[in-house]
């Protein structure tokens, strides 16, 4: 399944498959942050979930280092992103979801706390 979505294969360089891996997260970040200025924000909680299971792939397969800081910083951002668009979008009730924004805060935070945009 990664080598039809990516276009590598586990026999290819590990440090290739980190690099694709990357960048398809930065990818899944950018569509992210274009669906929160166009207020599409089921949208972006959906690119920021794609770019977060991809993080945790790289950090599952044999090949990730899951105390990587640029890993750490990525996911970081995901759920930054994530915070903003669950904030933005009205749940049933037309409130925000509060809650589960302010948990990814928390957890961005935790992943990369001297970042001063997210705090």
């Amino acid at each position: 399944a990664v080598a039809e979505e990516t276009g590598v294969n586990e026999d290819d360089d590990p440090e290739d498959v980190r690099r694709v891996h990357s960048f398809l997260v930065t990818c899944h970040l950018n569509v992210a942050v274009t669906c929160l200025r166009l207020k599409r924000f089921t949208e972006a909680i959906d690119a920021c979930d794609a770019a977060l299971e991809r993080l945790t792939t790289m950090t599952n397969d044999q090949h990730g280092r899951s105390d990587d800081a640029a890993t750490r910083r990525l996911a970081a951002k995901a759920l930054y992103l994530r915070h903003g668009a669950k904030k933005g979008r009205p749940t049933s009730t037309g409130a925000a979801d509060e809650e589960s924004a302010l948990q990814d805060l928390n957890q961005a935070v935790e992943l990369d706390p001297k970042n001063t945009t997210i705090r």
